[in-house]
């Protein structure tokens, strides 16, 4: 695509693998994080952008949606449909006020529902704490369904 496009690569950066930390320094120096996908499962870099105060741009999929709400909590845009996605990203580049507000929602939706130290991590030691606990009865564990035929 280098080769056919005139880019101006003084814009563009190639990081190849990245360490976490330096992934979120990325992901907040960013004016967009780009999510193209077709239904399916979400990665966790979207997530993850997020969690960062990253900008999403993304494909307006049934699970994108379960995070991510048009014009509140990020830009979606149709699958298929490239017009539409070089406009929310020119969108996405303008920067200001209501793009910077909702960097701020993302995250605080991530950060207040997913956050590992403040939502897992509690409940996750309320667990092992009644499993070890004397005399307490063995926490219940979720058996898989089981269908008969």
């Amino acid at each position: 695509m280098l080769a056919e496009l005139d880019l101006d690569l003084s814009r563009l950066h190639f990081t190849g693998l990245l360490s976490r930390p330096d992934m979120v320094t990325v992901m907040r120096a960013s004016d967009a994080h780009v999510y193209l996908t077709v239904p399916f499962v979400l990665s966790w870099s979207l997530l993850d952008a997020m969690a960062c105060g990253c900008l999403l741009v993304a494909s307006d999929t049934a699970p994108v949606r379960e995070f991510l709400e048009d014009g509140v909590t990020g830009l979606l845009v149709p699958p298929h449909e490239p017009a539409a996605l070089a406009a929310r990203i020119e969108t996405a580049l303008d920067g200001g006020d209501v793009l910077r507000r909702m960097r701020e929602r993302a995250r605080a939706k991530i950060v207040g529902g997913f956050d590992a130290q403040r939502v897992i991590w509690p409940k996750k030691r309320a667990w092992l704490e009644a499993a070890v606990s004397p005399g307490a009865p063995a926490p219940a564990r979720a058996r898989p369904a089981v269908r008969r035929l």
